[in-house]
């Protein structure tokens, strides 16, 4: 029986390497840029204890957790190159204030062309949800796919600036923590500037051009 199991074995991975790739699934236990998922800071003793840490810093130590470092852009290993997605979560307000979510990129499986000498992670969205107390405390977190409906409208929750003190927000920002309406602020400011610049440069190409 052993003996048939070894060909059948080889069979199978020549076959797959003549398709062209192999999906090798993940233990879901990393993001894609090899670090633990931020829900393994969560717990007991842990930087992220819920009835304990307050909200900013459970924010800050998620960030921590979830954001890549140059150290993780690749790597080499057993002779194939490793493609990482670069991470830097978004961080989204709910509706009341209460609730804050912050993206994170989870490597659910790997993609490897044995012909070409390269793999690629097979990754997908999740969003740690941090919930706050009356006192600022992370009461509880969640996990998910996919926002509830109370956290997907961006434009309809508190502005950072309306939700935490100047100090937070000055130690957030520093942390490279990005607000997604922090971002559509920004994505409309550049599109009234565009605007405003096109008339501009409408009449500048449209003008004759001078003759020496």
């Amino acid at each position: 029986m052993r003996r048939s199991i070894l060909p059948l074995v080889l069979v199978g991975v020549g076959v797959m390497s003549l398709i062209g790739c192999i999906y090798i699934p993940a233990t879901r236990a990393l993001q894609s840029n090899n670090k633990r998922r931020p829900e393994a800071i969560v717990g007991r003793h842990k930087p992220i204890e819920p009835g304990k840490t307050p909200l900013v810093d459970a924010i800050l130590a998620a960030n921590a957790q979830i954001a890549d470092d140059d150290t993780h852009q690749s790597s080499a290993s057993n002779g194939l190159f490793m493609m990482y997605a670069r991470s830097r979560p978004m961080v989204r307000i709910a509706e009341d204030g209460r609730s804050v979510a912050l993206s994170y990129s989870l490597r659910v499986g790997n993609i490897v062309w044995p012909l070409c000498f390269a793999s690629q992670n097979d990754i997908q969205t999740r969003w740690l949800i941090l919930k706050a107390d009356d006192r600022d405390v992370v009461a509880g977190t969640q996990t998910c796919a996919e926002l509830p409906p109370e956290l997907q409208a961006v434009s309809s929750g508190p502005t950072p600036s309306g939700r935490f003190s100047r100090d937070d927000l000055d130690r957030m920002h520093a942390a490279g923590i990005i607000f997604a309406s922090d971002e559509l602020e920004q994505l409309r400011t550049e599109r009234e500037q565009g605007r405003q610049e096109w008339p501009r440069r409408k009449a500048a190409a449209t003008q004759p051009t001078a003759q020496p």
